[in-house]
């Protein structure tokens, strides 16, 4: 476990440390971009025989196919006065065998590649929702870190190989990946735009295959989701108008732009949330999020993902990879474990806000509905003693409920039912979840907790908070949990409402307009939290406290050798 959490703290540490569904062939209506056509080839062979990162699970049981390519060109640079420079770097390409089950949704995440790996954070938090809504996700190498190392550009130096870092892209196989290098990240975005070129408007290979994008939506983040930010604010976006709207997650450190071209929906953990009342604009919603940490326990059992790498083991079935998403997305339902430390990862459910910004942007991009918003977070006028400097808000008290957990923003059912207080900020990009100690009095029978957890997730499904697939989910989780006791129920034994919990939540006609349209005016403001008391959250958690407070200063350089450690095995249940 120590070893995951060192691991998460250096791939996602940047800011602190330095209508019908549209057919497949709907292509969107946007004319060609100026940007340059970068030139494609596909990758293979290598000293492993696969792509470094890539999933766990095996695509073919899922209907999908995984494709590697090289992609190169000439790029220029934002914010310094240097010349243009040639590039070669990869793309890790998802999407489905028939096209026929193709949403016309592409994602394409910007990486996390602060580690000097190239990990795609938001993709292993959103890939059941990926798969199981026919959507395609390309998972993209855009910095120079994941590519060779931190101002390591990957071309050799007078004729000798270059030196890699051992879990960069080069570094890991410099056979499948010879000749990738990388000038400088001042590149970095408008290599960025010409990978967006290549989807949207391929001339040769085309990485989609048959598959024409519909709307073209830019995931980050942490590091990469600041680098977004820039992206836009730099004019790179203005200059490409390639992007169709932009998945924002958790940007700690940076300033929003002044203006935005399209839809834009950001996601912010505690340790991100704003401090300011204002939750949306012209083109753009922010999503503060109650018990949210900037990453939690099912994003530390992922980085897995860099252990099998690392180790060449073969990628999982399906059934075993369901498995081991059951065991991964508890919510503290079982009782008290390392998760109300620093050390653990807080069960908070992140993916499920996830899933649902990406489907609520989808739908917007298209020129559909707004996103619904939600009311800001509230300092409590306290700082969490202890705590390091640098992380924006680590160690900020939010006002907070009778059960400790943050009052207003985007609430989910485990926060207005809940089993636990969830601390997003508690720690730097850790939070903590702690069990309360009242369950019997706030629920004297599980039957009548699973009553509430039902209401309660219907309530976030009907307000696209949620998506009717993670609504289902909670709620088995809900009905299998042991509530107001810690373990779990039988089957056999769980309320009647459980017998068919898909029923609970009715199939919806589809919602997604064909194609991208004029998007629309500010969406309307976020009404009020009704008054409640305000209970100051204890001081407990803080990262100072459990004796990890170094591990932040020297995440990055940790992670290489954590990645190392964590190749000796493949984690619990596998």
């Amino acid at each position: 476990m120590r070893t995951r959490l060192i691991a998460a703290l250096g791939l996602l540490a940047a800011p602190f440390l330095a209508v019908p569904l549209p057919s497949a062939s709907g292509a969107a209506s946007a004319p060609p971009s100026a940007v340059p056509n970068p030139t494609v080839r596909v990758l293979s062979g290598g000293l492993h025989g696969h792509p470094f990162l890539r999933a766990r699970f095996a695509p073919a049981d899922y209907g999908y196919d995984e494709r590697e390519y090289a992609f190169s060109g000439t790029a220029k640079a934002y914010g310094a006065a240097t010349a243009p420079a040639t590039y070669e770097t990869r793309m890790l390409v998802y999407t489905p065998k028939d096209p026929a089950r193709f949403s016309g949704t592409v994602y394409a995440e910007w990486d996390n590649q602060t580690s000097q790996a190239d990990a795609p954070a938001d993709f292993l938090w959103m890939y059941p929702k990926v798969l199981a809504d026919g959507d395609a996700y390309v998972a993209m190498t855009i910095q120079q870190a994941g590519l060779c190392g931190m101002g390591l550009s990957g071309e050799p130096v007078a004729g000798v190989a270059p030196v890699c870092t051992p879990v960069s892209l080069v570094g890991s196989d410099p056979v499948r990946y010879a000749g990738l290098h990388h000038p400088g990240d001042a590149y970095a975005y408008d290599i960025l735009s010409q990978a967006l070129q290549a989807l949207k408007h391929p001339k040769g290979i085309n990485p989609l295959g048959p598959l024409k994008p519909t709307v073209l939506l830019a995931v980050g983040e942490s590091q990469s989701a600041s680098k977004l930010d820039d992206y836009i604010s730099n004019g790179a976006d203005a200059a490409a108008r390639l992007a169709d709207g932009f998945l924002i997650d958790a940007d700690v450190g940076t300033a929003e732009p002044s203006s935005f071209r399209v839809p834009t929906l950001y996601v912010w953990s505690e340790d991100s949330a704003r401090n300011s009342t204002v939750t949306s604009g012209p083109h753009w919603v922010g999503w503060p999020i109650s018990g949210a940490g900037h990453t939690d326990y099912w994003l530390v059992q992922h980085l897995r993902v860099l252990a099998d790498s690392l180790a060449d083991l073969p990628q999982q079935s399906k059934a075993a990879e369901e498995a081991e998403q059951q065991s991964d997305g508890r919510y503290q339902e079982h009782g008290p474990d390392a998760s109300a430390t620093c050390a653990g990862g807080s069960q908070f459910p992140r993916r499920y806000v996830l899933d649902a910004a990406a489907a609520a942007l989808d739908v917007w991009a298209r020129g559909g509905a707004t996103p619904p918003t939600a009311t800001a977070l509230t300092p409590s006028g306290a700082l969490r003693p202890g705590t390091l400097s640098g992380t924006a808000n680590t160690g900020v008290q939010w006002d907070a409920d009778d059960a400790g957990n943050a009052k207003g923003g985007v609430r989910l059912p485990v926060i207005t039912v809940p089993i636990a207080t969830y601390i997003g900020n508690a720690c730097p990009l850790l939070g903590t979840s702690t069990p309360l100690l009242d369950l019997s009095t706030r629920y004297p029978t599980h039957a009548i907790y699973v009553s509430r957890m039902i209401t309660a997730t219907a309530a976030s499904v009907k307000a696209r908070f949620m998506t009717r697939r993670d609504g289902i989910d909670l709620v088995r989780r809900a009905c299998a949990s042991a509530i107001p006791q810690f373990g779990s129920t039988a089957p056999a034994d769980q309320p009647a409402q459980c017998r068919d919990v898909a029923a609970l939540f009715p199939a919806v006609a589809a919602t997604r307009p064909s194609s991208p349209t004029a998007h629309g005016t500010a969406p309307k403001p976020a009404r009020p939290s009704k008054p409640t008391s305000s209970v100051r959250r204890p001081a407990h958690g803080s990262l100072a406290a459990t004796g990890l407070a170094p591990l932040t200063a020297f995440a990055a350089m940790l992670a290489l050798g954590a990645g190392l450690v964590l190749a000796r095995g493949r984690g619990p249940g596998r």
